[in-house]
């Protein structure tokens, strides 16, 4: 996951939105994670993305995927259409919970195809 013309998403979302659902994911060849960043009424109820643990988004070593072509995408970041979708769906698993079912999000999911796990940390 790589900062949107230089912001974290939650950031923008911090300083423009008092309600929001944020959820990102990203992945690897077999491994994977998505992030939630939820606020309500102006207060963070998770950790924002580029949190403690992931330095990787507010400092990143690589450019911008979107500033890349796809023959560079797909010479530097294989991809598995496997883990592509379990990302997908980890995804859609924390809208339904957080969003429909009201659920508290925990923080992140940490999903990996050859062990076929998926586990949930909250780190708040």
């Amino acid at each position: 996951m790589s900062n949107i013309r230089g912001t974290c998403p939650s950031d923008h979302c911090r300083k423009h939105l008092d309600n929001v659902v944020l959820i990102s994911g990203g992945n690897e060849l077999t491994h994977g994670n998505v992030q939630i960043y939820v606020r309500q009424n102006g207060k963070d109820l998770t950790l924002p993305l580029d949190n403690k643990y992931h330095d990787e988004i507010k400092n990143p070593d690589d450019h911008n995927p979107a500033d890349a072509g796809c023959e560079e995408l797909v010479q530097s970041e294989p991809q598995l259409i496997i883990t592509n979708n379990f990302v997908a769906t980890m995804m859609l698993c924390l809208f339904y919970s957080v969003v429909i079912c009201g659920n508290d999000p925990g923080d992140e999911i940490y999903c990996d195809v050859l062990t076929c796990n998926a586990r949930a940390e909250t780190q708040r």
